[in-house]
């Protein structure tokens, strides 16, 4: 690996690490009242991007600010089954993943990592949220990151997720693995995979903008006792949806 791309591999493992990090030790930060979001980018000189920066994430995805662009590449989805372990990090709940599941964009392949879930929405579709989101964090070779939206609303029942959501750790810090159950993300991918892209960042501290997001157009069902199952645990979790300032969100269709 050349020495540039191992600098900046080495780069965005550290800051995911530090992300992990203030989830698991709380380091403060909250999405409501004291160390809530206003107050994030004040927390630590790390999480300076949270206050300051000019490509942050979620955002509202709208008929104004989005642009269809026939070239842009199909996601090819190469995700796997893998043996169900279920983290509580204090601010989420999230499935780390072992190495063999990949998403291809283009040129570029990335593993996936992780996938975690927000409520309400977090990214919006003219202005309005769904109940859930489900995010897929990809981190290429050369240590960027691809991190691909699903918003799911009240609908069905999933069966994918149901020993998922009840199975949940209710203590922070703590990961379960599930004797006998394995959990495929393909299933939580939309058939219609036409997404929206844009330059954006993490959606928790340290806010780095080191993200490449592509939201799905489609979304997916999850049933209202799912929902009130992860509310429980997690009643809001999602951060205020920030400025696109003079972003242009480019769609697949």
């Amino acid at each position: 690996m050349p020495l540039k791309s191992f600098l900046s591999f080495l780069s965005v493992a550290s800051l995911l690490a530090a992300a992990n990090s203030f989830a698991a030790e709380g380091h403060h930060w909250k999405y409501i009242g004291e160390g809530g979001p206003a107050e994030w980018g004040k927390l630590s000189p790390d999480n300076k991007a949270c206050s300051m920066g000019k490509r942050q994430s979620p955002i509202d995805i709208n008929d104004g600010n989005k642009k269809e662009n026939k070239s842009l590449p199909q996601l090819m989805f190469s995700y796997i089954a893998a043996p169900l372990k279920i983290l509580n990090n204090g601010h989420t709940i999230q499935m780390n993943y072992p190495k063999g599941s990949k998403v291809t964009i283009g040129p570029s392949t990335f593993d996936l990592l992780q996938f975690h879930f927000h409520t309400p929405s977090e990214h919006a579709f003219n202005g309005r949220r769904t109940e859930l989101e489900v995010h897929f964090v990809n981190k290429g070779t050369d240590g960027s990151l691809a991190v691909v939206g699903v918003l799911m609303k009240k609908g069905k029942k999933n069966s994918e997720l149901e020993t998922f959501f009840n199975k949940m750790p209710t203590q922070a810090g703590k990961e379960d693995a599930v004797e006998n159950s394995s959990l495929n993300p393909n299933a939580l991918i939309p058939k219609d995979k036409d997404y929206y892209t844009y330059p954006g960042s993490l959606t928790t501290p340290p806010c780095s903008e080191i993200v490449t997001w592509y939201v799905i157009k489609d979304k997916i069902e999850v049933s209202e006792d799912q929902i009130k199952k992860f509310q429980k645990l997690f009643p809001m979790n999602a951060r205020p949806l920030q400025s696109i300032s003079s972003r242009i969100v480019e769609e697949k269709d």
